[in-house]
């Protein structure tokens, strides 16, 4: 008797372990968005150190992302960064070994500005590719907006680097709750 109460047990715990494991991959879905910006150039005689460089506005299409996974505004519960990478795209020749520290900050109308990644201590043998390390900020009312802006700040290592276009690749992890 012990042996079939054990084994139910144990069954009723797998049963809801794996209801609740299914559940939750339902209810994640990720959210990426690619924008671009230009990092200006900066000369011996004109060098840039702790630059700020705005981003253009991200159209977020929120509502109709939540729509295309079955929810709405109202049962996101959590939406956080899950990766943010940078890539020079031009020119050609170009790495970040000239950054020594970033930060990317959020902003959207009536919300203040939030860091929401970082990455200090560049090494200068870094290629074109840059990916930042996330805060966990809760990012629910930015995303959930119509758009919203990315601001980077930027300290340099030395000077001249040329003019750069930058791709800038955000994946955010949302959360829906069920009812």
């Amino acid at each position: 008797m012990k042996k079939v109460l054990l084994a139910v047990t144990l069954f009723i715990s797998f049963l809801s372990y794996s209801c609740k494991d299914q559940l939750n991959r339902l209810l994640t879905f990720r959210i990426n968005n690619e924008s671009t910006c230009t990092i200006p150039g900066a000369n011996m005689v004109n060098p840039i150190f702790n630059n700020i460089v705005p981003t253009p506005s991200i159209t977020t299409n929120s509502s109709q992302t939540f729509e295309n996974e079955g929810t709405n505004a109202n049962l996101v519960k959590n939406i956080v960064l899950e990766k943010l990478k940078l890539a020079i795209t031009s020119p050609s020749d170009a790495d970040f070994r000239f950054i020594e520290s970033i930060k990317i900050y959020i902003k959207a109308d009536g919300l203040p500005k939030v860091l929401i990644a970082s990455k200090t201590s560049i090494p200068t043998t870094v290629g074109k590719e840059l990916e930042l390390d996330p805060t966990q900020e809760k990012l629910d009312e930015y995303i959930k907006k119509s758009n919203y802006t990315l601001e980077n700040e930027v300290v340099t290592r030395s000077a001249p680097w040329p003019e750069m276009e930058l791709k800038i690749n955000t994946t955010f992890k949302v959360t829906a709750d069920p009812l």
